[in-house]
């Protein structure tokens, strides 16, 4: 599902950013669009723990369809009948409140409207395991108070709803009523029935229409898409359909076989294989990034690279397919780069301008080396590196076939103008001519027919850090020999 969607900054920690994509075109000044389908294809910035494609997976296996959940949020519906225990805010609290690995999103989803403040997950699981020791004896005024927010409180007033005593009697009943356990478990499955009642048996959620998703709806379209096939048929994946917070390397091992089903199943584990040889384990995730920014060079003279691969997926066999088309994979990592960088130097040089010309372009590439010098390394690369320009003629024509026009036009300029030995700044804007944003108005002036947010000035390559994270979720699943 995810294209360039809107979301709130980037968190430092893990990589889960809480909120409901929205599908948006964000303005394209150089790229005609990023082609992380042919590296990760239906993996974008806004995604979630791993753990979520089997949670998605679970629910079908349950006989609910994911992807027509309005309020998955809260509850999982089916034949009108919710059912709160398999929401994505059970399994969120669940995780941070009785495991080690906490898996947790729709902070934002969920908080002014619902849930007061930022932290409002650590204080409705402080609040939970206070009440699995105190049960009827806990203070249900005060954690009513703590954790929803003053707006929906009064809301529930409005409505003749008293919150800290519908809590008290559902709470109370249910966590009495489950069977002997963990009593952390049985607080989170207490404040979620809880929930459910309110929202739903008590009609609140109609007071917030806009407040639909599941908020993990990136997950769920890769696990639609990549894995399913666009179908609710599980076959071999019924043995990922869990909702245990670890992976075992069998369950590895049915992802791992799974990819290998569809071509872009191929080129996500290709992506994956890329990403395991530069050891996201050890390394910082930014180091990792770096590297994959020059990943055809570290692949080229890598003379070790297939043996330490299939070491770090064994048992797991890789086909000889994927290890083919390696070399192809990396230039398209490339690619994606030099998309970005010129995407960022585009929107730093055009800004608001309604004009600009040849001598301004030029100067900017001569004053901002820090900027463009990725860019300049790239073009320079392909221009004397005849492997690079077989692929770039190869991606050509399969682009023809796809039908991508507007991608297939940038790209036959891109090489046109390499081949005429044309200088940067001059490919740059025969670049800029070919997707339209500049018009030309004489020899050295052109118009400028788009305009772009100041706040939008750097283009992100979407994705990496996800794809990061995962890879390492695998390498550590195939660890495991549970």
């Amino acid at each position: 599902m995810v294209n360039e969607a809107e979301s709130r900054p980037l968190l430092p920690e893990h990589f889960y950013i809480s909120g409901i994509p929205k599908k948006r075109k964000l303005p394209k000044l150089f790229r005609p669009k990023e082609l992380r389908q042919y590296v990760f294809p239906e993996l974008g910035m806004i995604m979630y723990d791993f753990f979520w494609v089997k949670y998605t997976l679970f629910l079908i296996k349950e006989g609910y369809i994911p992807w027509e959940q309005e309020n998955l949020f809260f509850w999982a519906i089916k034949a009108g009948k919710i059912d709160p225990l398999k929401s994505v805010l059970y399994f969120s609290l669940l995780s941070k409140t009785s495991h080690k690995k906490d898996v947790s999103v729709g902070r934002n989803f969920a908080r002014e409207w619902l849930f007061k403040g930022i932290e409002w997950r650590d204080n409705v699981v402080n609040g939970l395991l206070e009440f699995s020791v105190k049960g009827r004896d806990f203070n249900f005024p005060s954690f009513v108070e703590q954790i929803f927010s003053s707006d929906f409180k009064s809301d529930c007033r409005k409505f003749g709803i008293d919150l800290s005593k519908l809590a008290d009697k559902v709470m109370v009943r249910a966590f009495e009523s489950l069977p002997d356990g963990d009593t952390h478990t049985s607080a989170v499955k207490s404040f979620c029935i809880f929930i459910g009642d309110l929202l739903y048996n008590k009609g609140i959620i109609k007071n917030y229409p806009h407040r639909t998703g599941a908020v993990v709806d990136p997950n769920i379209d890769f696990t639609k898409k990549i894995l399913l096939f666009n179908t609710t048929e599980l076959d071999e994946l019924h043995g990922l359909a869990n909702t245990d917070f670890g992976f075992t390397r069998k369950e590895i091992l049915i992802l791992l076989n799974r990819l290998l089903r569809t071509e872009q199943g191929r080129y996500f584990l290709a992506s994956v294989i890329l990403v395991s040889y530069l050891n996201p384990i050890q390394k910082r995730r930014v180091d990792v990034r770096e590297q994959l920014r020059n990943i055809y060079k570290h692949y080229r003279i890598a003379k070790d690279f297939e043996d330490r691969v299939e070491s770090a997926f064994s048992p797991f066999e890789i086909p000889k397919i994927i290890f083919g088309s390696m070399q192809e994979i990396c230039f398209y990592w490339e690619l994606n780069f030099f998309l970005s960088d010129g995407e960022t130097i585009a929107r730093k040089i055009i800004g608001n301008r309604s004009i600009i010309s040849r001598r301004q372009i030029s100067e900017y590439f001569e004053k901002n080396r820090g900027v463009v010098r990725d860019f300049e390394s790239f073009l320079e690369t392909l221009a004397s590196d005849s492997e690079r320009l077989t692929h770039l003629d190869s991606f050509i024509h399969i682009l023809q076939k796809a039908g991508d026009k507007d991608t297939t036009d940038f790209l036959f300029q891109l090489s046109k103008s390499l081949k005429q030995r044309r200088k940067i700044c001059d490919i740059f804007i025969d670049l800029l001519l070919v997707r339209g944003t500049l018009k030309k108005e004489s020899e050295n002036l052109y118009f400028v027919t788009g305009t772009i947010s100041e706040k939008m000035s750097e283009a992100i390559f979407y994705g990496i850090d996800p794809l990061i994270d995962w890879t390492t979720t695998i390498l550590r699943g195939l660890k495991n020999e549970e």
